[in-house]
């Protein structure tokens, strides 16, 4: 997932304030922001959004991802 900008500056504000990932969830829920799949916020959530291979300058596409209706872009593509 690619966080939108806001997002993610507001989630390093937050960690860099020594807040737990479990509590920058419940600030981003309070916000009515959406989590990476539209729905709520997760401390797992924000761990991967923060540690996530997408931050390291590498991806690693799971089944998960390639079965979703929107693959991620580094998904590939099915054979036909």
């Amino acid at each position: 997932m690619q966080a939108p900008v806001a997002i993610e500056e507001a989630v390093a504000l937050l960690r860099a304030t020594g807040s737990s990932f479990n509590a920058i969830a419940a600030e981003l829920n309070r916000r009515g922001l959406p989590g990476p799949h539209g729905g709520r916020w997760y401390g797992a959530s924000v761990h991967r959004l923060l540690n996530g291979p997408q931050n390291s300058g590498q991806h690693r596409c799971t089944e998960r991802c390639r079965l979703q209706e929107r693959p991620c872009s580094q998904s590939p593509t099915p054979q036909q």
